[in-house]
């Protein structure tokens, strides 16, 4: 079915396919696949959900940490300006962090002439404070030890997207860029490997990567559940002769295109379909710079960076989600997740004011809550008088904390879909936002047919009252055992008054 109507809207014209794409993708979701409560079950999108009553679905912010900027350029190969932060990664064995990002782009750097894009590494302890490891790959281009890992001699190049392949230990990082080898720009998909994130080769180079026909912000995302096309790419749409018929006249258009490169980078698996696009709800001024998506628990997300052209320029992040990697949704209420801080924050010195581009890998989890890496500064796309100037920033977001489902004042209710109870203990990510009497969540069990079981109704559940990433419902003041309902359908219903539900799992 999903296959034969992909075919089917790759035909199409774009505006009717991506119509289309929306009423299949609303079809699939309401038809409703098997949910696994084993995996952290998120209210980003409606999958989970079969009814509301008085509540709201609310977007959270991650706060940007006190002592930004984190890493600031100062080696000459960096010039003044951090270009691309292709990924942060926490050794959960050593505790060490890992950033990899570019330096100077075209090269122009006094002294040492034949540096052009180099990417290098640093090292933190705490992810708060960095510093450069000293090393020899390059240092012919320098003229001593640096902290570069990779080099691109010529041409054009974006952001590299850096992956982590736990399955694969001899080649457990690895890297995605696009490249030309030239210019006027011309971009193919290149793939480098490395044991360690220090050491890389490329495997494919220059001349032997793939031609997928998107421009140069191409990011990527691993799959490990394909083995032939594990690498899924987002980019937007290359020079108009690749697609005649949508961009007759244009350079490039900003928005998300998608298509999947094979394990050996040597071939893609179709030809890039667009995903997502401004529509009639988002400003005229707006254009999709790019995404990067990462697998979170039950579901898909995707940084949708957009592009706010009307001066001053400024980059924002807002979520998508898919559950296939092949349809995405922008979450409602569209409401920005990482924003940027004009015109006040410019006017006011803000380091990040204007540009703000996340990592492209996955938030981590680290003291008890996500952190998101980025990079930033006070301009973006035609300032007049500011240049560059980005630099490492991250912000922190509580646990499962994307979205949650909020209750005011009046008590609100949340029937899930039924799914099989896979046995352990249901926990619950919830906030009770007031004094405790009056601010609660309950839990009631309730079979398939949506009948409460003995013992496990409104009734019967003690009020959680106090914040928790994992509190553990109870009924009657007893230890929870839901054992008996092992292989069983349920469904839950959550009763809530002034509180956040942010998320919930059954944990063995």
């Amino acid at each position: 079915m999903i296959m034969y109507t992909s075919l089917i809207l790759r035909r199409m014209p774009s505006r009717l396919a991506l119509t289309m794409a929306v009423l299949v993708a609303a079809f699939c979701m309401a038809s409703g696949g098997e949910i696994d409560v084993r995996k952290t079950q998120l209210f980003l999108d409606d999958e989970i959900i079969e009814s509301v009553t008085l509540l709201e679905r609310v977007l959270h912010q991650p706060v940007r940490h006190s002592e930004n900027p984190l890493l600031s350029p100062e080696k000459p190969w960096e010039g003044s300006s951090m270009n691309y932060l292709g990924g942060v990664y926490r050794d959960e064995a050593t505790g060490l962090f890992r950033t990899w990002y570019v330096g100077v782009v075209s090269g122009g750097v006094p002294g040492m002439p034949k540096i052009h894009y180099p990417i290098c590494i640093a090292l933190s302890d705490d992810g708060i404070h960095w510093r450069r490891p000293k090393l020899n790959h390059y240092a012919h281009l320098t003229g001593g030890p640096n902290n570069i890992v990779l080099h691109l001699d010529q041409g054009c190049a974006a952001a590299p997207t850096i992956l982590h392949d736990k399955n694969d230990p001899e080649r457990a990082w690895k890297l995605i860029i696009h490249h030309s080898p030239e210019t006027p720009c011309h971009y193919y998909v290149r793939l480098a490997t490395s044991p360690d994130g220090i050491n890389w080769k490329w495997e494919t180079t220059a001349k032997t990567g793939v031609y997928a026909k998107m421009h140069d912000r191409l990011t990527a995302m691993l799959d490990p559940t394909n083995r032939e096309f594990p690498f899924v790419l987002f980019g937007r749409p290359a020079l108009s002769r690749d697609y005649p018929l949508l961009y007759p006249g244009r350079i490039w258009t900003r928005e998300v295109f998608q298509t999947r490169l094979s394990a050996d980078a040597g071939r893609i698996s179709e030809d890039p379909v667009p995903v997502l696009r401004p529509d009639l709800e988002d400003p005229t001024d707006t254009e999709f710079y790019h995404m990067h998506a990462f697998t979170y628990e039950s579901l898909h997300i995707g940084m949708l960076m957009t592009y706010r052209v009307s001066d001053p320029p400024r980059a924002e992040v807002q979520l998508v989600t898919s559950r296939d990697l092949q349809s995405w949704q922008r979450v409602r209420p569209r409401s920005v997740f990482i924003p940027s801080m004009l015109p006040e924050g410019r006017d006011h010195g803000i380091w990040d004011a204007a540009g703000v581009q996340p990592a492209l890998s996955p938030p981590i989890h680290h003291k008890g809550a996500l952190w998101f890496y980025y990079y930033g500064g006070p301009e973006f796309h035609g300032s007049r008088f500011l240049n560059g100037d980005y630099r490492l920033g991250v912000a922190r977001l509580r646990l499962d904390g994307f979205a949650s489902l909020r209750a005011n004042w009046r008590e609100g209710t949340l029937t899930t879909r039924p799914f099989k109870w896979p046995g352990g203990k249901l926990v619950i990510n919830c906030e009770p936002r007031g004094v405790p009497t009056e601010s609660w969540v309950r839990v009631a069990v309730l079979n398939e047919a949506g009948q409460a079981l003995p013992g496990y109704s409104r009734e019967n559940s003690d009020p959680i009252e106090r914040d928790s990433v994992t509190a553990t419902p109870i009924w009657s003041g007893k230890p929870q055992y839901l054992d008996s309902l092992i292989g069983k359908k349920i469904r839950l219903r959550f009763f809530m008054r002034q509180a956040n539900l942010y998320s919930f799992k059954a944990l063995k």
